[in-house]
């Protein structure tokens, strides 16, 4: 399962378009995948984005939890925000919980002015995974 991630992950990031997926690891058991975000999500890249991470959702086996560990990101536009909304939409269809991590003051400036904050669950650190 985990090679195939990699595969992924390396495919997005081969395409060198300002966006870098990068996986931070497996939490609990291997239940948890950490998802590091790199670069800046906007229009011309968050649809790659988003059909990355649908594949390993869809592809879900043992996952249970997906963090997308955000802080790095430095840019996220409206579009980028509909990209993690439909993943989230995704997750939860395929029973698996997508949670957002260290969101930076400018991509939580953007969900709040999109009015997204409350679709997502946003933890402060990955130290809150573990209690």
């Amino acid at each position: 399962m985990e090679t195939r991630i990699m595969q992924i992950i390396e495919k997005l990031n081969s395409q060198e378009i300002g966006i870098t997926l990068v996986m931070i690891g497996h939490e609990l058991g291997e239940s948890i995948l950490v998802l590091g975000l790199k670069g800046e999500l906007e229009t011309a890249n968050s649809h790659s984005f988003f059909i990355s991470v649908r594949e390993i959702i869809d592809g879900g086996g043992f996952i249970e939890k997906i963090v997308l560990d955000l802080r790095d990101l430095n840019y996220v536009s409206s579009t980028g925000i509909g990209s993690f909304t439909q993943l989230l939409v995704q997750a939860k269809q395929n029973n698996i919980s997508l949670l957002l991590c260290s969101v930076g003051v400018k991509v939580r400036s953007v969900l709040d002015l999109l009015g997204f904050t409350s679709f997502f669950t946003i933890i402060e650190s990955l130290e809150q995974l573990k209690g």
